[in-house]
């Protein structure tokens, strides 16, 4: 015999390794997984009577027996659990139900589908507790009568996500969380939250889809008859294939057609149950089936607040936006206009499907059907945009498109724009479904607008609007590493704007920010894309010069000085020229192997410059 310590019993019992169940207090075995567990001299009987208690311990079931128990006791707690939950849930008037009815079909169609004991009672457990996580949800919110609005659908489709986090932080339970976070989800894949498909969606779940459809069908109904029941079997068949499992749903047809035509004692009780039952109270609360559209709403105004949760960066946001829309509403081409830096123009800030990348391409305020649509707040059907004068072409292959202003507190923040090939593809329900998405999707983009402008404001000079002191050293930083990896070099430059003192004492200091914004200009257009510029502070200014030797870094700090030498600044009512900048050099690594080197190495060169021209 093989002895082995309770904790591993225990352990293989969790598992199911040890292939026993209970009944009274016979615990029965499936032989021929008796020897693989380990109790070989067992493995010829199928069932074990507890015998008295030896004062010894010596009885040679001992193992076997304090394994059964372990089990028992597990399986009991478990079942505890389950049915605490549950009366928490129906503790709520507004979600009263017929739950325990719901887990004893959901239960009896399992083992009609031939699931094994644990997977039956993990679909009875599942229907028990699939409600668990409107526990969380506002009374306001449960009872309401009526038609709920968007931002309270979005916070009802998070219940079964909530129920599923709570379970995984119950051990016994855990292995109810998918079944629960699923019970929501369609077969054709239009459910939520997470929009999963067909076999996707556990086999347990998609048994008790098909028992929560029944009673929508039969117990829910006002008025019931002796029909009712074959009624809604055939209501639930013409479901099939959208949000049930077509098998599944066939099969539990035909249990229930064979039940009646034997008068099976649980049908017969079913039915009694029926026609003595009322409607379960608040029929005008949240509903648990959903139209088509409603599902897409809610996934879209689901997926769009996961995404928020998780991202704040503007432009990622824009990306993941504009493909949540175009995936779930299967639409042609989607992007995103908002108003640009400069006044007066909006600029795409995402798109998704355009065979040309046309972010941050810019359009004049009232110019081309978006830009009415951002100044006019109001949303534009075009059936045929070859026929609308207000057309900007970004694709010729576009014939009608749908433009629909995304307002946050009284205030346009934006346009969101869908095209097709096909011409009138968009209709009123379009406008609809935008309607209800608009608000999560306005108030989603105003916060990250918000941290956009935060992170910026973080990062660059307010005067000039080049980058700061602080991100240029970052720059330097990640410059060095990726320098030093593949044995390249780089070169900073550093500039000093000379009589800037002067010119705040004799024009002012307004005359000397103008100079220094105009000085900013001249970097600007005197360097490459890659190349990073910043205000170091005061009358000092850097540019870090990705990939570049000392001397091209010297060709670069001609052609600055030369440009600067071009431009001119408004001091009053004067237009005065630029009066120079002191410039240094320095390249990694033969100047330096560290920012702080670097730009030592480069101011030290500056000040030689400046004492030499004095």
């Amino acid at each position: 015999m093989i002895r082995r310590h309770p904790e591993v019993v225990r352990r293989h019992a969790r598992d199911g390794r040890l292939p026993a169940e209970k009944i009274g207090r016979v615990w029965f075995f499936r032989r021929e997984r008796l020897a693989e567990a380990g109790y070989n001299q067992f493995a010829n009987g199928t069932t074990v009577q507890p015998p008295a208690a030896s004062p010894e311990g010596s009885s040679p079931a001992t193992p076997l027996l304090e394994a059964a128990r372990l089990l028992s006791e597990s399986h009991d707690m478990e079942e505890a659990a389950v049915f605490t939950l549950a009366g928490a849930i129906e503790l709520r008037d507004a979600l009263h139900s017929r739950t325990r009815e719901h887990a004893e079909l959901a239960e009896r169609f399992a083992q009609h589908l031939g699931l094994d004991a644990g997977r039956c009672r993990r679909a009875q457990y599942a229907a028990l507790l699939q409600d668990l996580g409107k526990l969380s949800l506002p009374d306001s919110l449960i009872k309401k009568r009526g038609r709920l609005d968007a931002e309270e659908r979005a916070l009802l489709m998070t219940h079964p996500v909530v129920a599923a986090d709570l379970l995984r932080k119950f051990k016994p339970l855990e292995d109810l969380a998918p079944l629960v976070r699923s019970h929501h989800e369609w077969f054709n894949g239009e459910g939520y939250p997470d929009g999963l498909r067909g076999e996707t969606i556990p086999l347990e779940t998609r048994a008790i889809s098909i028992v929560n459809a029944f009673f929508n069908v039969t117990f829910d109904l006002p008025h019931k008859s002796e029909n009712t029941i074959e009624e809604g079997l055939d209501e639930m068949l013409r479901f099939s294939g959208i949000n049930l499992d077509p098998e599944l749903t066939a099969a539990f047809v035909r249990m229930c057609r064979e039940a009646a035509s034997n008068q099976a004692p649980w049908y017969r009780h079913m039915l009694q149950a029926l026609l003595t039952s009322e409607p379960v109270a608040a029929p005008s609360g949240p509903k648990d089936i959903l139209s088509l559209a409603d599902s897409q709403e809610l996934r879209i105004i689901y997926r769009i607040a996961q995404e928020m949760t998780a991202v704040l960066d503007l432009s990622t946001l824009l990306n993941r936006i504009v493909n949540i829309i175009r995936d779930v509403m299967g639409y042609y081409m989607v992007s995103i206009l908002l108003p640009a830096e400069k006044s007066g123009e909006l600029r795409v800030g995402a798109h998704s499907g355009y065979e040309a990348d046309i972010t941050d391409k810019t359009i004049p305020l009232g110019q081309g059907i978006t830009g009415w649509v951002f100044t006019h707040g109001a949303p534009q059907i075009i059936p045929d945009v070859r026929k609308d004068g207000r057309y900007i072409v970004l694709d010729d292959k576009v014939r009608s498109e749908l433009a629909f202003p995304l307002i946050s507190r009284g205030r346009v923040v934006g346009v969101l724009n869908t095209e097709s090939e096909q011409p009138d593809s968009f209709s009123e329900a379009d406008v609809a479904l935008m309607s209800a998405v608009n608000s999560q999707l306005a108030s989603c983009l105003e916060v990250a607008q918000l941290h956009d402008t935060l992170k910026r404001e973080a990062s660059h000079d307010p005067l000039t609007r080049l980058y700061n002191r602080r991100l240029f050293l970052e720059r330097i930083d990640e410059e060095i590493a990726r320098a030093e990896g593949g044995g390249e070099h780089f070169s900073v430059l550093f500039l000093d704007v000379n009589e800037l003192k002067r010119i705040n004492d004799t024009y002012g200091h307004l005359a000397g920010d103008a100079l220094l914004r105009e000085v900013s200009n001249a970097l600007m257009d005197a360097v490459r894309g890659e190349d990073v510029v910043a205000r170091y502070g005061g009358d000092e200014f850097v540019v870090l010069l990705p990939a570049t030797g000392a001397a091209a870094a010297a060709r670069v700090a001609q052609r600055i000085s030369e440009g600067i030498a071009r431009h001119r600044f408004m001091a009053g009512r004067e237009l005065l020229e630029l009066p120079g900048v002191s410039l240094g050099v320095a390249t990694f690594p033969d100047d330096g192997a560290s920012a702080e080197q670097l730009l030592s190495s480069a101011d030290a060169t500056l000040y030689q410059h400046k004492r030499r021209a004095s």
